[in-house]
């Protein structure tokens, strides 16, 4: 009898569902920064510009729509990121301060990460965004067609 022995890949290796997991993470990481699965198809202020976009919403998200919001934390928070994006619009895109800075807040956004965020953006009226209405009594009561009331 001859055995065929299986060779298995080096561990260093990842297999093929752990590659294409790695490629969700990169094109969710994407629209959650830049709104697009491929950031490397803008250009630097493009980039910039996109992120400072959900770096506000993580701000506005973490310092004022929470239960404990303070506005003063909050203040102090959005003066510090424009602050640190108008410096990075004045930096040449190849620079490395340019690279930490736009790492920093790509930080920010994985740490945050809030999948009904992403949710409620596609749903704007599901029950848990918070922006769907509710009526008083004298509004559901107000019948101008007599739809509602005996015939």
């Amino acid at each position: 009898f001859f055995f065929q022995m299986i060779r298995r890949p080096p561990r260093s290796t990842q297999s093929r569902s752990s590659a294409a997991s790695d490629v969700y993470k990169r094109q969710v990481h994407g629209l959650l920064c830049y709104s697009t699965k491929y950031p490397d198809t803008l250009t630097s202020t493009q980039r910039i510009n996109r992120l400072y976009r959900s770096t506000l919403r993580k701000v506005y998200d973490t310092r004022i729509f929470n239960l404990r919001g303070d506005f003063n934390d909050f203040n102090r928070h959005l003066t510090l990121t424009r602050q640190e994006f108008s410096k990075m619009l004045q930096l040449p895109a190849e620079s490395r301060e340019l690279q930490s800075l736009l790492n920093k807040y790509e930080q920010i956004q994985e740490e945050y990460y809030d999948p009904h965020m992403i949710i409620d953006e596609s749903r704007p009226y599901s029950s848990s965004s918070g922006r769907y209405y509710i009526f008083s009594n004298k509004q559901l009561a107000w019948d101008p067609f007599g739809y509602y009331s005996g015939r």
